[in-house]
């Protein structure tokens, strides 16, 4: 699912239906595979949605755009929903997080 799933993150349409219908699996049968690797796939999806906006947002090219552009860029149609779940996994809101400066935490 990873490699699948991966290529696809940024849009917004990625479900585990879609996933598992291009494995030619059950949906009950991805959930079974992730449930065993600790995410269900939803979990599986944001997680790696925040990570890959975190880096945008760090990045130089990214510090230029908009928390929503950024946002958007990773698949979350909605920039409040974004920030809510981004402070819960960062405990920093995307805004707060570019203006701190750049250290090796970051």
């Amino acid at each position: 699912m990873p490699a699948h799933a991966r290529a696809h993150l940024t849009e917004p349409d990625l479900t585990p239906a879609r996933i598992a219908h291009a494995h030619s699996i059950s949906v009950r049968a991805l959930y079974r595979l992730r449930t065993r690797a600790g995410l269900s796939p939803e979990q599986w999806i944001i997680e790696q949605r925040l990570d890959g906006a975190r880096s945008t947002l760090l990045s130089p090219a990214g510090r230029s755009r908009t928390v929503a552009s950024v946002a958007r860029a990773w698949g979350f149609t909605d920039p409040g929903h974004f920030t809510l779940r981004f402070r819960a996994a960062y405990g920093v809101t995307p805004r707060r997080l570019r203006a701190a400066p750049p250290g090796p935490a970051a």
